[in-house]
């Protein structure tokens, strides 16, 4: 193996450590040059300087982020260019916004705006094969732009040169990725490793990097309008090559929006030409917030938009003209694939952030202006009272943004009551007007959301629960030190020099954080052992199972399980038109569906995903339990994975024969029993309480005090076994010495089976062959032609080391669970019976642990049943 081959190897087995090691040591590097700077920092004075800044001036660097954000859209006109499709520009627009102010925020080389784009266009009919080798083309332009930017970092003189030696390398490798990427652009071999047919032509070469430039010098544009507002007098050449270096570190540091290292390189840049460093934070801080956050805000509502849920009926009459307006503008409804998921976590993300703003806003002082408007109206003591519940809410808003994500019914009306009482309680201690307008726009998008929310309940995990309090936790930590470091240690006041005033003291502030803290996790465990249960499996009463056995008579689609419906231990769950039904029983989280549902096909299909939604509107999931073969695609189609259980046994009565080497036990069994005069009958219901009594004496002895077994397998309960035939074995004196109960399939006389097959402890050797033997014979003179002799679990599963871990632990827990059901030596026996062996399968959704169900499952089946007699 050559060094090369070797070093490779070295790299792809240590990459995740040098992906991580690389931006690590550079934000190092970076830290130990701006370290200085850093320490003369007073984040109290950089709040204020913030807080100075009124509302036109707010309007002013709003405006200045959306054209800059806009520009960015010019990417997503060449993209649909390069693809033959054509959209309207309002469409450009917003994908192309959803895209790029997720990819500022979150980076990661353009992955994050790519993925976006192509799921966007794709949803609108464009072909992922046609747009992903053209977005692939566009990521690589998008570095174009910084190295114009770059340009203006060499061609004038920084003092960051000196400090920072190894940024004029980059920023001279990035000067030269723009000849290099024409160049390369222009290779017909690279186009076609990546997919595009033929070469690119010089005006998409050249539209791609006009985009860039602008996309860069409109974020130094941005940049710059901060400085002017915050009075730090730099020319735009000098700031564009600061901003070049600045993202130089960023790009090399390999980090979200270049988190960290663009911020020091240019914290000490501004520094280096004399800008104080607070008034640097202050700037950065403000271009972070409109550049990257307020963008990914609108973002967000965008991407709720975008995956709506259908229309209010109310509101589209009350808001008729409105609502047509706004479906022109933004051609909604129309067609959606199910992606419903995207939209569900940008309306937790819009809720959780709404709690971070109210939390901030807590932490900060209050504008003075506000607040004299307000003292016309309210106290200052209603002011205060205003200030502690708008850290709680914030605080509930995270927790409850966990139920929005999820789709939780009662979490979408608790959020709807936050954000109504956080808009009221941000106008009230101190007319914060820009906060409860955010407030607002997430409170209308939640509610046009409405339809989305169909989830009762959430299961909180032993992971989630932790997470959620650490997280609360966290935002408490983080809003009592922002806010012990912009309140000063002082009574409530106003300061001359500053237009804010204090509502509290560092005391007050610091309890009110833990206050609120408390409460919110009073409120979560409250949650906890408030919240209503699971769905639980109420058993059909005796009106129910005789309209089921009037269905099942009527149109004959059972199968080897729908008897054991008539046990009354399972829920029915029937589809919405009536003509399918699925028995299900809870266990744990598990709705565990008996077999394969029953009824008319295409309803089988409807009643699979309705079942789906229904354990899901209840946190629930869905397993179907001993499935045949010919379902697997509809399970598979509905995102099922599949276990083996074992095989059946299913014997062709008209082809079964006692001729034969093999079969001399089995006649030797037989006419033992006819010259002992044993004689075999079936007995059709009603049955009198004689029989019935001597039947349980059997089943009791039989037992030997064992615990009966429930959902797939039948135990003694009379009004069952008063539901159809039993097969007896009688003494030449009468007396019964075996019995088992039959078990129709309702499929027009297709199958026929047994379920409890119980003798007495002195019954003649040999009673179960003899019964069988008669049972075979019996379905043939009825006309059945199959006999089903019931499952073998776990035949041939997990037996080989190459099997999955998952399967061979399963296994091993039905090997252990013999000691509630007798497992073994199962298929041995009904061999000797000819069967033909069909598979049977466990369907289950992904994510959940598969040797954890199975347990569940075993347990279920081994315990008493909870209607048993």
């Amino acid at each position: 193996m050559s060094k090369l081959a070797m070093a490779a190897g070295w790299l792809r087995k240590y990459q995740k450590w040098i992906k991580f090691l690389i931006p690590a040591a550079i934000i190092a590097v970076i830290y130990l040059q701006a370290r200085d700077v850093m320490h003369g920092i007073r984040p109290e004075v950089a709040a204020h300087l913030v807080l100075k800044l009124t509302f036109p001036d707010h309007v002013r660097l709003l405006a200045t982020s959306v054209i800059a954000v806009s520009l960015m859209c010019g990417y997503d006109f060449i993209l649909t260019r390069m693809a033959g499709y054509r959209f309207r520009i309002v469409t450009l627009w917003r994908v192309g916004w959803i895209a790029n102010s997720f990819n500022n925020l979150m980076g990661f080389a353009g992955l994050t705006g790519s993925s976006l784009r192509l799921m966007l266009y794709r949803k609108r009919g464009g072909p992922a094969e046609m747009f992903l080798p053209k977005l692939i083309f566009l990521s690589a332009s998008m570095l174009t732009g910084l190295s114009v930017l770059s340009f203006f970092a060499l061609i004038k003189p920084s003092p960051l040169r000196a400090e920072f030696p190894l940024l004029m390398i980059a920023a001279v490798a990035i000067v030269l990725y723009l000849p290099t990427f024409a160049g390369i652009s222009k290779i017909p071999w690279i186009g076609r490793r990546i997919g595009l047919e033929e070469k690119v032509g010089w005006l998409y070469i050249g539209g791609a990097v006009v985009v860039s430039v602008l996309e860069w010098f409109g974020a130094v544009w941005v940049f710059w309008n901060a400085c002017n507002l915050l009075h730090i007098n730099l020319s735009f050449q000098e700031l564009a090559g600061l901003f070049g270096l600045a993202s130089a570190a960023g790009v090399i540091s390999m980090l979200p929006g270049g988190a960290g290292s663009f911020d020091l390189v240019m914290l000490a840049g501004l520094s280096a030409y004399g800008i104080g460093a607070d008034q640097a934070l202050a700037v950065i801080l403000v271009y972070r917030v409109f550049y990257y956050f307020i963008p990914w805000f609108i973002g967000l509502m965008l991407v709720a938009v975008e995956w709506i849920p259908q229309r209010d009926a109310v509101a589209e009459e009350l808001l008729k003209p409105a609502w047509r307006r706004w479906q022109a503008l933004w051609n909604w409804p129309g067609t959606r694939e199910l992606m419903g998921g995207v939209g569900n976590v940008a309306l937790a993300a819009l809720v959780f952030s709404s709690g971070f703003v109210l939390l901030m806003s807590a932490a900060v002082p209050t504008f003075l202006h506000g607040s004299h408007v307000l003292t016309h109206w309210v106290t200052f003591h209603t002011m205060k009272v205003s200030h502690h519940f708008t850290v709680l809410v914030g605080l509930m808003l995270i927790v409850l943004s966990t139920g929005i994500r999820k789709q939780v019914r009662r979490a979408y009306f608790a959020t709807l009551a936050m954000l109504a009482a956080g808009i009221m309680f941000s106008l009230t201690k101190g007319m914060d007007v820009e906060e409860a307008i955010f407030l607002a726009l997430v409170l209308i998008f939640l509610w046009m959301s409405k339809d989305r929310f169909r989830r009762k309940d959430v299961v909180l995990t032993k992971r989630s629960l932790p997470g959620l309090l650490i997280t609360t936790a966290s935002m408490t930590v983080l809003y009592i030190e922002v806010g012990l470091n912009t309140v000063p240690d002082a009574p409530a006041r106003f300061y001359r020099h500053m237009p804010y005033r204090y509502l509290i003291t560092e005391h007050e502030h610091l309890r009110s954080g833990i206050i609120a803290l408390f409460l919110t996790w009073i409120a979560i465990f409250a949650w906890l052992l408030l919240r209503p249960g699971r769905p639980v499996a109420k058993p059909p009463d005796a009106l129910q199972l005789l309209s089921l056995r009037q269905w099942l008579d009527k149109h004959q689609q059972g199968n080897y399980v729908t008897h054991l419906l008539f046990l009354g231990d399972k829920n029915l769950f029937w589809s919405k038109d009536g003509k399918a039904l699925i028995a299900y029983r809870r266990t744990g989280k598990a709705l565990v569906a008996l077999g394969d549902p029953i009824g008319e096909p295409d309803s089988i299909r409807q009643a699979v995903q309705e079942f789906w939604q229904y354990a899901d509107n209840h946190a629930c999931i869905p397993v179907f339990y001993q499935v045949r073969p010919e379902y697997l695609p509809l399970y598979h189609e509905n995102g099922f994975r599949f276990f083996k259980l074992g095989e059946e046994g299913m014997t062709d009565v008209g082809a079964f024969q006692l001729t034969g080497r093999s079969k001399a036990d089995l006649r030797a069994v037989k006419n033992r029993y006819e010259r002992e005069g044993i004689r075999y009958e079936v007995i059709e219901p009603p049955f009198s309480s004689l029989i019935l009594d001597e039947l349980r004496a059997i089943s009791d002895e039989w037992l030997e005090g064992r615990q009966e077994k429930g959902f797939s397998l039948g135990w003694f309960k009379e009004s069952y076994l008063q539901s159809t035939g039993i097969a007896l074995l009688r003494d030449p004196s009468g007396r019964i010495l075996a019995f088992a109960n039959l078990m129709p399939g309702y499929d027009d006389k297709q199958s026929i089976s047994i379920d409890l097959m119980r003798y007495r402890q002195d019954a003649p050797n040999g009673i179960m062959d003899a019964l069988f033997l008669h049972l075979l014979e019996w379905a043939k003179s009825e006309g059945y032609p199959r006999f089903n002799l019931g499952m073998a679990p776990l035949a041939n599963v997990g037996e080989s080391t190459f099997s999955h871990k998952t399967e061979r632990l399963a296994r091993e827990i039905y090997r252990r669970a013999n000691r509630w059901y007798r497992f073994s030596g199962i298929r041995k026996y009904k061999e000797k019976f000819d069967p033909n062996w069909e598979p049977r399968f466990l369907a289950y959704p992904a994510g959940i642990s598969l040797p954890y169900l199975m347990w569940r499952i075993t347990r279920m089946i081994a315990k008493t049943p909870p209607s048993g007699e």
